[in-house]
């Protein structure tokens, strides 16, 4: 079994799947998204019971998928680097 070969053949196409600055992109709209709900809360915005915890729940995924996607752009550095150290 050629487990580098395999390796290679996955990173490539997880490379065209997901571009550095489509990621970048993602990043950029998360970050956003967890300033203008920290700013709804410390602003004390007037919100019901469910809006609350439904804009709760939204900032914890955005907090959660900013998190995620930094390990993703971390992997794939670090595949980078073997692919190309092993060439």
């Amino acid at each position: 079994m050629d487990r580098g070969g395999n390796l290679e053949r996955q990173l490539a196409s997880t490379s065209q799947t997901l571009s550095r600055v489509r990621i970048n992109e993602i990043s950029k709209g998360a970050h956003k998204l967890n300033h203008i709900l920290r700013a709804c809360f410390s602003n004390g915005v007037n919100m019901d019971t469910y809006s609350l915890n439904f804009a709760k729940e939204l900032l914890q995924g955005a907090i959660d998928l900013e998190e995620s996607l930094r390990m993703l752009v971390d992997l794939q550095k670090s595949s980078e680097f073997m692919i190309t150290s092993q060439a």
